[in-house]
């Protein structure tokens, strides 16, 4: 899941951390401000501020996964373990529909599951 040689290692936590500082938190703030308290406010600059940037990192994804099987290549990584039920639960927001089907196809049961769960969740 996470390489041993060095320059790979390190470009696949680069990776992850982009989930972390950029993926994970935006599209957090995307959710909350969409689902559940969009209408609560007046000013919609939040909520407009957290779709303009979750479409950024998304459009950094894309072409990260252009001609890609993965994040990292034709390596399963961390690195799409932690992004994968982030952009899974924007179905309808967003369509990375190729990614999606080669990550669902090639993910074991119990991922999966565990991330329906997440996205079930999500949509209540």
């Amino acid at each position: 899941m996470l390489a041993q040689e060095g320059a790979l290692r390190y470009e696949t936590i680069q990776w992850l951390m982009f989930q972390m500082g950029g993926i994970g938190p935006m599209f957090g703030q995307l959710g909350f401000f969409n689902k559940f308290a969009g209408k609560d406010y007046e000013d919609k600059r939040p909520r407009d501020r957290y779709v303009d940037e979750s479409k950024r990192l998304l459009k950094v994804l894309d072409g990260r996964l252009e001609g890609r099987d993965w994040i990292m290549g034709e390596r399963y990584t961390i690195a799409d373990i932690a992004t994968f039920p982030w952009v899974r639960n924007l179905i309808g927001f967003y369509e990375p529909v190729i990614w999606l089907a080669s990550a669902t196809s090639r993910m074991s049961p119990v991922c999966l599951s565990v991330s329906s769960r997440a996205q079930r969740s999500f949509a209540a």
